[in-house]
């Protein structure tokens, strides 16, 4: 049987084929062989001083280049320095293109031979951003941790002429180039830091993501390695630990939607509320504002208030008598006092009007209980919506509701009419596959026929053939109508916020 690793292998093809058959799903472009090997070293190599001196068992080698080439998962847990250093080498050997390619070899070979420090390093540069992203990469990645391992000297035993000795024959460059790099390595790759890799989360992983943003993150992972597995599938190597594999990535995601859908919720729901207060807020300062503006204009509708409150006490009274002015005067302090202490009170009085309450005609407010029965009123529209007045705070809820009902329940009617009518035809096929059966071949003929084609190997070829496609297709299958559920739950939603503009205030 071929095996996924004969087929498409990660060691012995170009660095771009191997980096998109085995990715590191955090973005990070390079091989997943390649990060674990340096990954370890970077945590049990730069205090030892067998790092990059000490062969590897060749036999271990080659049982873990298989398991990388067939992507059976990470194998840092079987490694140790030297086989680290081994593994990561014997990658970089089989590589059929130089690290720095063919075209620009040479030229940094020719800018490694400057004398001139600071033109060298800008040369260098210049070539570094011609070359193809995953070379720049994993140049990068391989000559900070080169770095490092100098860096840390006292416990390697390694420093740059040293280690240029054992590695530029591997990476294709001359003792002098590899120096040069190395020299000028952290202006070269300024942006480059090393980071552990954390592959995507598993069903044994304790828990998931628990912030929006690890969730987008892990998301990401997830959809990576998905798109990796389908592209396995899709070549034709379909194995019962792929299909799990499949399954659990998919569960994974869903959970992981979900989880984010929920924060995203919350976060609409506090960003409302925050706008409610920022309105109220502004509204109350307006009417304050509002307030104070009347205020000022007191004295002089004081001065007028005697005149009209007497002469609009004679037009609605009958019986007014000098007498009743006094009582008159001393309401209207009273009302000049409240002015003076209640400037909301005042901003009831618009322009030059004023409107003073006299003991004929008290002020009258609605009550809280009145408003709140007010703000409750419910309405039915002609097409059956019930609407709550647009100043209550959950008129668009409600609006929001209904659409989403009205939607699901058309969603539902058209799920039920075919599913209705894919029973129909399933009937229609057993009943003519009945008919057929019944007309074409008697019970001998088909025992005959069983037994004649179950002892051909051609026909037990075609059967595994068929239904090793049939699990393809059914996988397939599945996954678009999980694909297509998703599309239309979104597909609501639009509709749901594009009906809801019409209801905005």
């Amino acid at each position: 049987v071929l095996e996924l690793g004969d087929a498409q292998p990660i060691f012995g093809v170009s660095l771009g084929l191997a980096n998109e058959r085995s990715r590191c799903h955090d973005g990070v472009n390079l091989p997943l062989v390649v990060r674990d090997c340096i990954d370890y070293l970077q945590e049990h190599g730069l205090q030892s001083d067998q790092i990059y001196k000490v062969e590897a068992v060749k036999t271990k080698l080659q049982q873990l280049k298989r398991t990388y080439n067939n992507r059976e998962g990470s194998c840092v847990a079987e490694m140790d320095v030297p086989i680290a250093c081994g593994l990561l080498k014997m990658f970089l050997r089989e590589l059929p293109e130089p690290i720095l390619t063919t075209d620009l070899s040479s030229r940094f070979e020719e800018v490694a031979s400057h004398s001139q420090v600071s033109q060298q390093e800008q040369e260098l540069v210049s070539l570094v951003e011609q070359l193809p992203s995953c070379n720049r990469t994993l140049l990068s990645w391989m000559f900070m941790h080169v770095d490092a391992v100098t860096q840390n000297e006292d416990y390697t035993k390694m420093n740059a002429q040293n280690i240029a000795m054992l590695l530029s024959p591997t990476l294709q460059m001359s003792h002098r180039l590899f120096v040069a790099i190395l020299c000028h390595c952290s202006t070269l790759f300024a942006d480059t830091t090393l980071h552990k890799y954390v592959p995507p989360l598993t069903a044994t992983s304790p828990n998931l993501p628990e912030t929006p943003e690890e969730i987008s993150t892990e998301l990401r992972k997830q959809e990576s390695l998905l798109a990796q597995i389908h592209a396995e599938m899709n070549a034709g190597f379909v194995t019962k630990k792929r299909e799990e594999q499949l399954w659990e990535v998919q569960r994974i995601i869903t959970q992981l939607k979900r989880k984010l859908r929920t924060f995203e919720k919350k976060s609409d729901c506090l960003q409302k509320s925050l706008d409610d207060t920022v309105d109220g807020d502004i509204s109350i300062d307006l009417n304050l504002q509002k307030g104070k503006f009347s205020c000022s204009d007191d004295e002089s509708s004081i001065k007028t208030v005697t005149a009209i409150s007497t002469e609009s006490a004679a037009n609605t009274e009958t019986k007014n008598t000098p007498q009743e002015t006094p009582e008159q005067t001393a309401v209207i302090g009273e009302r000049k006092k409240s002015i003076a202490d209640s400037p909301t009170d005042v901003a009831g009085m618009s322009g030059g009007e004023t409107t003073v309450a006299t003991a004929a005609q008290p002020q009258q407010h609605a009550t809280p209980a009145e408003a709140a029965k007010v703000s409750d009123k419910v309405t039915v529209t002609d097409n059956g919506f019930l609407l709550l007045p647009q100043n209550h705070p959950e008129y668009l809820t409600l609006i929001r509701l209904q659409l989403e009902n009205q939607e699901l329940v058309n969603w539902k009617a058209q799920l039920q009419s075919r599913i209705q009518a894919e029973r129909n035809e399933i009937v229609k096929m057993k009943k003519l596959l009945i008919t057929d059966g019944g007309s074409t071949q008697g019970p001998g003929s088909i025992g005959l026929l069983d037994t004649s084609i179950a002892a051909s190997e051609e026909y037990e070829r075609l059967v595994a053939q068929y239904v090793k496609e049939n699990a393809l297709l059914e996988q397939k299958r599945q996954m678009l109508a999980k694909e297509i559920f998703e599309e239309n739950k979104n597909l609501i939603q639009m509709q749901v916020d594009l009906a809801l503009n019409r209801y905005r205030i």
